[in-house]
């Protein structure tokens, strides 16, 4: 059997894993696709949508410093810098609902999952 198929031998080797799991299997916890390929990629989603806030904050430090360029070279007109600002403006808005509609709705969605958990074990 390749070193690729034996996760629980090779710890690292389960993100290489070229395999695909079902939903089935990423919704059992027992299943050994499921702890192979199903987490991380949940943990890379997870931490792709919390580091929303920091693109956020690059995005508005990136307008701010187009703004203080073309007001520090006000009489001369930088028409390629004017011309991309209402985009980077645009992705800034979007960037900053999106940073704070994500990480509360997967803290909710977190807090929610663990109650519906404690409920079911005590039932």
């Amino acid at each position: 059997m390749p070193l690729h198929r034996q996760p629980a031998l090779y710890a690292g080797e389960h993100r290489r894993t070229s395999e695909a799991a079902s939903p089935r299997e990423c919704s059992n916890p027992r299943s050994v696709k499921a702890t192979t390929v199903c987490v991380p990629r949940r943990r890379f989603l997870r931490a792709l949508l919390l580091s929303l806030p920091f693109v956020y904050v690059l995005v508005d430090l990136l307008e701010n410093g187009t703004v203080l360029r073309l007001l520090a070279n006000y009489p001369e007109r930088l028409v390629l810098l004017a011309s991309g600002l209402p985009y980077v403006t645009m992705i800034k808005r979007a960037a900053s609902l999106l940073a704070l509609t994500v990480p509360v709705s997967l803290l909710a969605f977190q807090f929610l999952r663990t109650r519906s958990h404690e409920v079911e074990t005590l039932s």
